[in-house]
């Protein structure tokens, strides 16, 4: 254990730590580790690039106000382009990516820490091969663990972000009480939704974002900009088929 963890990981596996007993009937049926979803990712945030700046453009603004050696979390971070993109811009501190999903992690770790560079080949969706740079580091560390129930002790994060990833998880009060934990006071955090909730529970106590604000209000987090809509146009293949995700997006300080 150090100043980040509570606790140790489980085990380590190629370079992840795990804070989760994810068991192998979790693996068989969870889509996230499914190759085909995996290079789903890494070509629309490598190759395609999503989000743009829409994401990064939030970390500029405040980056002047982190400490030396600030912590910088991502959840539901994938295989950890958004997170390269905001290492490129900070060079100081470390960076922690978390993700339920392993063989994202595995990418992620294998692009951003070991350096390798990863071919994904996507011609049977009509479109071509597509060799994705790694860049060697050792300032960022990613780990299995539910965002639910983080490793991380008390108010042990500078700047949290989090995308695509509070209509996904078990319990979304639970996930808004472990983001206001783990961030110091006057922290900042950015959370970004398309509200595509998957429990009936979720859509009846959060459909709106007021809901989500007076939630996030609850537990020590006010709206340091107001709340921004933005729509993320997802690739799906050479023949012009795509999904729209109308996301929200949440711009939030520690009290």
């Amino acid at each position: 254990m150090n100043e980040v963890f509570r606790y140790n990981a489980l085990k380590n596996r190629r370079g992840i730590g795990f804070y989760v007993d994810k068991q192998s009937d979790s693996f068989a049926y969870d889509p996230y580790e499914r190759v085909e979803w995996v290079e789903r990712n890494l070509f629309n945030t490598y190759v395609d690039d999503l989000y743009g700046d829409v994401f990064l453009s939030d970390f500029l603004a405040i980056k002047g106000q982190l400490r030396a050696e600030a912590k910088i979390l991502e959840l539901g971070c994938a295989s950890g382009a958004e997170l390269r993109k905001v290492m490129h811009q900070y060079d100081a501190g470390h960076f922690y990516g978390v993700d339920y999903s392993y063989q994202l992690l595995k990418m992620a770790n294998r692009l951003n820490v070991e350096g390798c560079t990863c071919e994904i080949d996507l011609r049977a969706k009509g479109l071509d091969r597509f060799n994705i740079r790694g860049e060697k580091s050792d300032r960022v560390s990613f780990l299995l663990a539910d965002a639910c129930s983080l490793p991380f002790r008390d108010e042990s994060m500078d700047y949290l972000s989090s995308h695509f990833l509070l209509d996904r998880v078990s319990s979304v009060e639970s996930y808004i009480i472990e983001i206001g934990r783990v961030l110091k006071r006057g922290g900042k955090a950015l959370i970004s939704t398309p509200m595509n909730f998957q429990k009936s529970e979720h859509w009846q106590n959060y459909a709106s974002t007021d809901k989500i604000v007076r939630c996030f209000e609850q537990y020590n987090m006010s709206m340091r900009l107001p709340l921004r809509e933005e729509v993320f146009v997802e690739k799906l293949d050479a023949g012009g088929n795509s999904v729209q995700w109308n996301a929200k997006i949440f711009y939030l300080e520690k009290v």
